[in-house]
């Protein structure tokens, strides 16, 4: 990259006076002009740039984030949300530990006013092939087997929520209400 030699950045400044940012132009080639997670534009102020805290390099946020029509996409790794070691394409990570607030990691919210119920806000393609899909009317639609862990409930009375479904090698368990569970025994299929 070729460094511009007029830029207009937005940094930081640890002079208590002044604002904690502020506006500075610097007219020559001097390395030390942004820091790591500053940004600035180019003398044409066309191009916004980054300074990389892994190598110190200012780069163009273009070859990072690209924009095609009215779509913008990342081109240069992985995204982390909540977490700055990512291992997938996109990972999300959340940690919380008070028993009083209900949370959501992740949390989609689509807002679906003029399909029909039938449509499928949400789904999951994989090679081209639908595999897992919500449709409005809140229908979930699998491409393949439901395989649910063996959990059955100690007893008729055992911690559980209505609509909880577990089984084990003689019985299907249904959770009816809280707490309360019913049991239907299982045949042998010849």
């Amino acid at each position: 990259m070729t460094t511009p030699n007029h830029r207009w950045g937005i940094r930081y400044s640890s002079d208590v006076s002044k604002n904690l940012a502020y506006l500075q132009t610097q007219y020559n080639n001097d390395n030390t002009f942004a820091k790591p997670g500053e940004l600035f534009l180019n003398e044409n102020l066309q191009e916004v740039y980054y300074v990389d805290h892994s190598d110190g390099v200012a780069k163009k946020m273009s070859d990072v984030w690209s924009k095609t029509t009215d779509d913008v996409y990342y081109n240069a790794g992985r995204v982390g949300i909540g977490i700055d070691t990512p291992s997938s394409t996109l990972e999300v990570a959340s940690t919380w530990n008070n028993s009083l607030i209900n949370h959501s990691s992740v949390k989609i919210t689509i807002t679906d006013t003029a399909s029909s119920s039938n449509s499928k806000p949400l789904e999951v393609i994989i090679d081209g092939n639908s595999k897992f899909a919500v449709s409005k009317a809140g229908g979930l639609t699998l491409s393949s087997k439901l395989n649910l862990p063996s959990q059955p409930p100690a007893s008729a009375t055992a911690t559980g929520t209505t609509g909880d479904v577990a089984w084990d090698q003689n019985y299907i368990y249904i959770c009816i209400a809280t707490n309360t569970w019913k049991r239907s025994p299982l045949g042998t299929w010849v």
